[in-house]
């Protein structure tokens, strides 16, 4: 287990603009390569960091995620999330704790299309960057 970091504001700060920076990188990269694929955000607790850290990859359907699974996207979106992490010197044991998928369509369907009430329901945090 990797232990909690103890981060101060401005620490928090930083590190929260370095991953929004390769997390971007990252978008840009599954946008190209993935059909489908819309955005990323992330979204941490600091008072359990990096435990509580988590990425969230947005496609437009749940069809689009179907078929990213299907042919193996998710593991091109987990060396995706693994590479912006180690970019931004932030360690986890297993980066796939820490990813999920979601789409456009289901959280219009279930949420109205507001993402702050559905990560805050499904993941019990807030929504931190649109990517």
């Amino acid at each position: 287990m990797v232990p909690t970091l103890q981060l101060s504001a401005r620490e928090q700060r930083q590190l929260d603009r370095e991953l929004s920076r390769t997390l971007t990188q990252a978008c840009d990269v599954a946008k190209a390569e993935v059909e489908g694929f819309a955005w990323v955000t992330h979204e941490v607790q600091w008072n359990d960091f990096p435990a509580s850290l988590r990425v969230i990859w947005i496609f437009e359907s749940n069809a689009d995620i179907a078929r990213a699974l299907k042919e193996g996207w998710d593991q091109r979106l987990l060396a995706l999330t693994d590479s912006a992490l180690r970019d931004a010197e932030i360690t986890v044991k297993r980066v796939e704790q820490h990813v999920d998928l979601d789409s456009e369509e289901e959280c219009l369907r279930a949420d109205a299309g507001n993402w702050r009430a559905r990560l805050d329901r499904q993941h019990g945090r807030s929504l931190k960057q649109k990517h």
